[in-house]
């Protein structure tokens, strides 16, 4: 190898140093910046497993709640309950009145038959 060889070679050489220098650099820079990347999706992973819920998670909460609500059934029986007191209040003041009338007409009746043998009734 001359020596004209050996200088072109030299240069390339450390040409090729200064090359990847600068692509050392870049890497630096890329993996300083993939690292903040890799931290966001780090914590934006850990938002969604907190916050976000599967199908599975969500129907065992629903069926949770199922167990604690009244069913269909329990909620029958209540109305029917309801009915039953509802009539049982109607004829109870339907037989009040019943018996209100009948105490008048018989209140009625007592005065008469005390005026005609001579009783006086007072109220």
């Amino acid at each position: 190898m001359d020596l004209e060889t050996k200088e072109q070679f030299n240069k390339l050489n450390e040409h090729f140093g200064k090359i990847a220098e600068n692509f050392e650099k870049i890497n630096d820079k890329f993996e300083g910046q993939f690292g903040k990347l890799n931290g966001r999706f780090d914590r934006l992973n850990m938002f969604i497993m907190r916050h976000v819920v599967t199908r599975a998670e969500l129907k065992e909460t629903i069926d949770e709640l199922k167990e604690e609500l009244p069913s269909k059934q329990d909620i029958n029986d209540l109305i029917t309950r309801i009915d039953g007191y509802s009539k049982e209040l109607k004829d109870s003041r339907e037989e009040i009145a019943i018996t209100g009338f009948k105490t008048n007409r018989l209140e009625t009746w007592a005065q008469k038959a005390g005026s005609k043998i001579g009783l006086e009734y007072t109220t």
